[in-house]
């Protein structure tokens, strides 16, 4: 191949050839196959189906190289008949051909140019790095420009890794100053560190000459010890030894004065040997006997000094004895304290353990408190025990089953009684005994006979005392019965007679069983009885309506507020001296709102179809009923419940109480309390303390301090 041209010719991909069984056969043969002519020489290639042409042009498949290229060949194997009639498998390696795919030539020659530009880079710091990523960018570059099927993809993915790589970049170029910092604080204190050193140098130096000076002191004086403790002992054994000697001297010459005496007694007769041993009489001489006397008083004298400043001294000194025993114990106290010290240590230890497992069980406790609380908010129900004063004082019923049910069960009983009132728990008869006719018997409930009990829920009592209330608004009289009002409205609403008594019947029972825990139908019960005032109602409607309109007027092109804002007008509306109820209203308006600053005040005075309203006039409507009762205590401390009340004494009290009160607020009050109106108020009689308290606390006051129109 000097410098001939190869010729290839490609047949068409899409014909195969075809088999014959003429002479030329093989001729047809090799031209059919792909070859190419070099020095009169044909060179076969494989078939085209073999060499898959215009892969490059597919999309979808992708090379297996080299996932596979480090496996075996298994993929062309033959087998051949024996002689004796036996298969036999023939594979490339017994042909003499390798078992292993060679990697493509793109392949090779990427991993050489890389293996050659990166043997330049010795060492790998920064700027070879950088070199060497570039070496790898060039080489990614050409392989994208070569997989043109992939050229999309791959230029995405590089795209991505250059974007990220220029972020790092500049965060390392943010990095820098602070590296430059870093080292240059590291030198600053590495030389104080020096020269620290460089200063306390000569001090060690000095301390350490000192300290083995006091040691070579140490060590001689130690020896001198040794020696005065040996000196010691010398003197001890002599002074023993002489003091020995001294016994026996003064032993031998006590014995030879006695040996003395006996033999010049024994030579001068005078006295025999049996009375040797007998005491010498002293001579009586008066001289010697006062010399004796006196020094013996002296002696005495000082015994007693010496006595005296002993016990001043040593009185409070102990016995040996007692001073050993107590000795001892004191050693089995400091080795019980040493123990009880190390057993405190222990429990210390675990008193601070167990205290840092309290505070995150405190912590997860408190996390725990708050979603319950939380989901109490959400849905809040009251002990089992605590309805069973809502349902009927007298029936034990639920108290019973309350021990003896689950929670679920519970509250589908609670569902149903606050559905249907209490009546799940007793059997209610189908008719109610008519009341009759006589004068006692009030208007509304005149009736002789039965009536058909329809069992009234707490939603149809509550839609029809609002109706009943709305009515009352439009045609309101002062002066006027309201239980007489409610009798012609049920004849209004109720044209048949038999239907207006079942439903008046049946409004009446109830009241009786849901008064205890609705607040609209307690009040509309207690009015309708005439225990308490009507105008406590329409006082309530009244305020209510002026602080609306108040709120309007503050804010005349929105009806949205500032929390500030929301607590300055209310402030200003009901001049309160409490701060604690202006904050308890805020805080209900954005509980309600489920808000943490603006308000939309003309949604706190929405209501629903049975009259219930939400927590802002809720607490709104407590806080004027607190304002009666407060005034009603301050009254009654004037009246005496057991003495007979006049008005003028009635009236006294009341503008002691409050002087602010109106004129009209004020006889308002008296009528209420003596049952008269204002043309009879001057001549009604007095009446006893007790039934004048009991009318004054279910009275209307009309408080001066809001800003009401009425």
């Amino acid at each position: 191949m000097d410098n001939e041209k190869a010729v290839v010719r490609l047949p068409s991909l899409t014909d195969r050839p075809k088999e014959t069984h003429l002479p030329n056969a093989d001729t047809n043969e090799i031209k059919s196959l792909v070859h190419y002519k070099m020095d009169n020489v044909i060179h076969k290639l494989p078939r085209p189906h073999i060499l898959k042409p215009y892969i490059d042009m597919k999309t979808a498949d992708i090379e297996l190289w080299p996932s596979h290229a480090s496996t075996q060949n298994c993929g062309h194997k033959l087998t051949k008949l024996t002689r004796s009639k036996s298969l036999q498998l023939i594979t490339a390696e017994s042909l003499g051909k390798s078992n292993f795919i060679p990697q493509p030539k793109l392949l090779e020659n990427l991993e050489a140019y890389l293996k050659e530009e990166l043997a330049f880079i010795d060492d790998p710091d920064e700027e070879d790095s950088n070199i060497s990523l570039e070496v790898y960018r060039k080489t990614f570059n050409y392989l994208i420009n070569k997989l043109k099927t992939y050229k999309h993809l791959l230029s995405r993915i590089k795209m991505q890794y250059e974007m990220a790589l220029d972020d790092l970049e500049s965060q390392i170029i943010s990095l820098k100053p602070l590296k430059e910092t870093v080292v240059s604080t590291a030198k600053i204190y590495e030389k104080k560190i020096i020269e620290f050193n460089e200063q306390v140098k000569p001090d060690i130096k000095a301390v350490k000459n000192q300290n083995s000076e006091l040691e070579e002191e140490i060590e001689l004086m130690k020896e001198k010890l040794v020696q005065i403790e040996e000196e010691r002992k010398e003197a001890e054994e002599k002074l023993k030894d002489a003091y020995q000697l001294f016994r026996d001297e003064y032993d031998a010459q006590q014995l030879l004065s006695i040996e003395y005496k006996e033999l010049s007694i024994l030579q001068s007769g005078t006295q025999s040997p049996s009375d040797f041993n007998k005491p010498e009489e002293p001579t009586e001489d008066l001289t010697t006997l006062k010399i004796a006397l006196s020094q013996s008083v002296e002696d005495a004298d000082a015994t007693q000094a010496k006595l005296d400043q002993m016990i001043a001294n040593y009185a409070d000194v102990v016995p040996r004895r007692q001073y050993e025993t107590l000795e001892k114990k004191y050693a089995e106290m400091k080795e019980n304290n040493e123990t009880l010290s190390k057993d405190f240590s222990i429990l210390k230890a675990e008193h601070k353990a167990l205290q840092d497992v309290n505070q995150e069980l405190t912590v997860e406790m408190t996390n725990y408190m708050n979603e319950y609380t939380s989901k109490k908010k959400k849905l809040a129900r009251p002990p089992w025990v605590k309805p069973c004063q809502f349902i009927n004082p007298e029936n034990n019923y639920f108290e019973g089953i309350s021990s003896q049910n689950i929670c679920e069960n519970l509250l589908d009983i609670l569902r149903n009684m606050d559905k249907n009132g209490a009546r799940i728990l007793k059997k209610e008869s189908v008719y109610f005994d008519g009341k009759g006719l006589s004068e006692d018997v009030p208007k509304y409930l005149r009736y002789e006979g039965q009536v058909y009990n329809r069992q009234f829920n707490k939603c149809d009592c509550a839609l029809l005392i609002k109706d009943i209330w709305r009515r009352r608004i439009k045609n309101f009289r002062k002066g006027s019965s309201f239980a007489d009002f409610v009798d012609n409205c049920l004849n209004e609403i109720f044209p048949i007679p038999i239907m207006k008594t079942e439903w008046t019947y049946n409004l009446v029972e109830a009241c009786k069983i849901f008064a205890g825990t609705n607040k609209n139908i307690e009040l509309f019960w207690l009015i309708l009885n005439g225990e308490m005032d009507e105008n406590i109602y329409h006082y309530q409607l009244s305020v209510i309506k002026d602080l609306m309109n108040f709120l309007h007027r503050s804010l005349p092109s929105h009806n949205v507020m500032t929390r500030t804002e929301f607590h300055q007008h209310l402030q200003n509306f009901l001049n309160s001296n409490d701060p604690n109820i202006i904050s308890s209203l805020v805080n209900k308006a954005l509980e309600e709102q489920e808000a943490e600053e603006d308000i939309n005040f003309d949604q706190l005075f929405l209501e629903d179809d049975e009259g219930e309203v939400g927590p802002f006039l809720t607490e709104f409507k407590n806080w004027l009923h607190s304002l009666r009762m407060e005034f009603f205590e301050l009254v009654s401390k004037e009246i005496d419940e057991e003495s007979q009340v006049s008005i003028q004494n009635l009236d006294l009290a009341i503008r002691q109480t409050d002087p602010t009160l109106k004129t009209y607020a004020v006889k308002e009050l008296l009528c209420w309390c003596f049952r008269t109106t204002p043309e009879m108020l001057l001549r009604t009689k007095p009446l006893l303390g007790k039934d004048i308290l009991l009318r004054l606390r279910n009275a209307n006051i009309r408080f001066s301090q809001i800003k009401t129109s009425s």
